[in-house]
């Protein structure tokens, strides 16, 4: 087991008791002042520079937020990948995917909620990333069009309105007004994804099947997917076993890899 996941298992294990993980959070946010630049010194982000901000996790300053999906990522991708990031958050996995990607790689985070856009753009820039990363300001969807989001006070819960997100304690919050898009009309005019990570608070059915001609395509890529409960689980392996995908064994999120055989051009 390696230093990162050791420290990992144990912070999610403080935090599961609600005393321990505000302790935690507070003597982070001491440490790391909001605002302040920092350098990333473990795991795949190590030598990125990171601005802390503290809405956000903390142990992604310390380059040991979720150890097991972000070596993940960095393994999966190769130099000259196209990485798609939706739900990017605060950009911790748009540096990863970027350092995979070497110079002739691409790394699109989908993020529709205005403050995270304003801290990824931030992290990509404070990094010179801006050659091969970029923000697209979009919730990624089953339809195109425009549609509310409901931000809580930890963000990383912001889900659509109109989705259920039962495993979110406290659905009040902030509304923004955004836009959708579905995957198959993106990359009808843009780059074609080889690694897809998306991680959107309950509406990961609706991402998916707005990507049908993405999924069945020759060049289908591979699929990270947060799932919030076994119900929407079972619902996303369904999707992606109609479109002729297998499942890798990751304890973590859905691993799925198509299965290249027999796929429509």
């Amino acid at each position: 087991m390696s230093l990162s996941r050791f420290v990992w298992d144990r912070l999610r294990a403080f935090g599961r008791v609600k005393w321990m993980y505000r302790a935690f959070y507070k003597m982070a946010n001491l440490v790391y002042k909001d605002g302040s630049k920092v350098l990333i010194r473990y795991g795949p982000a190590s030598g990125y520079h990171w601005r802390h901000y503290q809405c956000y996790q903390p142990w992604m300053s310390l380059g040991l937020y979720e150890p097991d999906v972000a070596r993940l990522i960095y393994k999966s991708l190769c130099a000259g990948d196209v990485f798609f990031g939706i739900g990017a958050n605060a950009g911790y996995f748009t540096l990863i995917a970027a350092k995979a990607v070497g110079a002739t790689g691409q790394v699109i985070a989908f993020e529709p909620v205005s403050k995270n856009i304003k801290t990824i753009t931030e992290q990509i820039a404070l990094n010179g990333l801006e050659a091969k990363c970029r923000v697209e300001p979009f919730a990624i969807s089953d339809c195109d069009g425009k549609a509310s989001i409901v931000i809580p006070e930890r963000n990383a819960n912001a889900h659509l309105a109109d989705t259920l997100a039962p495993h979110i304690v406290n659905q009040q919050g902030a509304i923004e007004e955004i836009t959708c898009i579905t995957l198959d009309n993106y990359v009808a005019q843009n780059a074609w994804p080889t690694l897809v990570k998306i991680d959107i608070e309950g509406a990961e059915v609706k991402a998916l099947r707005g990507a049908e001609k993405m999924l069945s395509g020759v060049d289908a890529p591979t699929f990270l997917i947060t799932a919030h409960s076994h119900d929407l689980a079972d619902q996303v392996k369904f999707l992606l076993r109609q479109a002729n995908y297998e499942f890798m064994d990751f304890p973590h999120m859905i691993h799925a890899v198509p299965i290249r055989s027999g796929r429509s051009q």
